[in-house]
């Protein structure tokens, strides 16, 4: 099951470099380029090799719990 994110939220799972990759996609939105999506997704990989581990540890853990419950 989905559930939503608040930006508070978000800003606690990747801290500041969230903003960075929201601005890249909206960049990629208005300007519809195959150079931004190649930005954006450079932004992304780094989000991931920074905060991957953590994300795949909390996405288990929290898992865990609602099997509990």
């Amino acid at each position: 099951m989905l559930k939503s994110i608040t930006y508070e939220e978000l800003i606690d799972q990747f801290g500041e470099d969230i903003f960075v990759l929201i601005e890249k996609f909206e960049e990629m939105m208005m300007n519809d380029s195959e150079t931004d999506i190649s930005e954006l997704s450079a932004e992304l990989q780094k989000i991931f090799n920074r905060y991957g581990r953590k994300l795949i540890e909390k996405f288990f853990r929290d898992r865990d719990e609602e099997i509990k419950d």
